[in-house]
């Protein structure tokens, strides 16, 4: 998926990490442990370099 990976760089800049609940798909703060919106504890962890 390289066009969602280039519209991700462009919203959150060049090099950002992106926090995502694996069970809804709400994006989460870093220091996060549940996801507020379903209360699951998978987190995924997306890092996005230039």
């Amino acid at each position: 998926m390289p066009a969602l990976s280039t519209l991700l760089r462009h919203v959150f800049g060049a090099e950002s990490v992106l926090y995502e609940c694996r069970n809804c798909g709400t994006t989460l703060e870093e220091d996060a442990e549940r996801c507020p919106e379903c209360g699951a504890a998978d987190i995924a962890t997306y890092q996005l370099d230039s």
